[in-house]
């Protein structure tokens, strides 16, 4: 469940002085700590997590890692009571004080639900300079609502859109997704519908890009993976959800490190639950 259905929820429960809340999101986050500390090595997960911290240098990422960790594996009262507003900062994915856009900026987006991303930037952050802006959603209804929004934009901006009806991973391959009003995510069991999904090292049409945003429900190591030629080659800006599957905190920004060793990583937050955690990467220019 998205951070803004969690958010309508929790002031519901607060008018009726219900404070102490436990997600079926949440539980499934505690089974998958307990899983991880039970099923792998308990020396490779400490070194892992340490290793993923230290390649945060700014307070604000330690904190946020360091309170996930805290929700992840001790249960702290920031997540049964969602208290998450003292981390939360607006412009998700494109915030100045992160990676921000250029101009000319060549963006991937993998994920692009309904165009929620690109309504905010277009309508609150008023940037259009961006030259090109490659749209991938594998959700067929979601697809459809992604073109309806960009059809209702000028025929400059609409220029600028490449939307693709597929699902990003480390290959290319059909799969089955489940589908509903707020999420889709792949699954190799029971399933709604089948999708193509591809590896972005095998689009021509994306060979060159300077921005990468990814949240694709937990499929976002993946896509990596299949991208490595691509950032390798790019160098590209990434604003990736590390908020999906616990591993992700210190899984997403090592693996990214391992392909552009020169990245520098920042850790934002953007809701005032749990959810919307996403990994900065970029090369800082002096």
């Amino acid at each position: 469940m998205g951070g803004g259905v969690f958010e309508v929820i929790k002031k519901e429960l607060d008018k009726k002085n219900i404070f102490n809340i436990v997600s079926d999101n949440y539980l499934d986050f505690y089974l998958e700590s307990i899983s991880i500390m039970v099923r792998e090595d308990i020396d490779k997960i400490i070194n892992n997590i340490i290793s993923g911290i230290e390649l945060f240098d700014d307070n604000e990422s330690i904190m946020i890692y360091w309170r996930h960790l805290q929700d992840y594996f001790l249960t702290s009262e920031h997540c049964l009571n969602f208290n998450w507003t003292d981390m939360a900062i607006p412009n998700q994915y494109f915030t100045n004080e992160c990676v921000g856009i250029e101009k000319d900026e060549i963006i991937i987006e993998c994920g692009s639900f309904i165009g929620d991303s690109i309504k905010e930037l277009l309508e609150i952050m008023k940037r259009d300079d961006f030259k090109l802006y490659y749209c991938f959603e594998m959700n067929k209804n979601n697809f459809k609502k992604l073109e309806s929004y960009l059809y209702n934009q000028s025929p400059q901006i609409q220029k600028k859109f490449i939307c693709i009806n597929k699902g990003v991973a480390d290959n290319n391959r059909y799969i089955g997704y489940i589908n509903s009003s707020i999420t889709s995510a792949l699954t190799e069991g029971k399933c709604d519908e089948y999708v193509e999904i591809v590896a972005l090292d095998t689009i021509n049409e994306v060979s060159n890009c300077s921005f990468i945003k990814m949240d694709i429900e937990g499929s976002e190591k993946a896509a990596i993976k299949g991208a490595k030629r691509l950032i390798s080659n790019n160098k590209p800006k990434c604003a990736i959800c590390t908020y999906h599957y616990v591993a992700d905190l210190w899984e997403i920004p090592l693996l990214l490190q391992s392909i552009v060793p020169e990245y520098n990583f920042l850790l934002r937050h953007h809701s005032n639950g749990w959810s919307e955690t996403v990994c900065y990467a970029s090369i800082f220019s002096e």
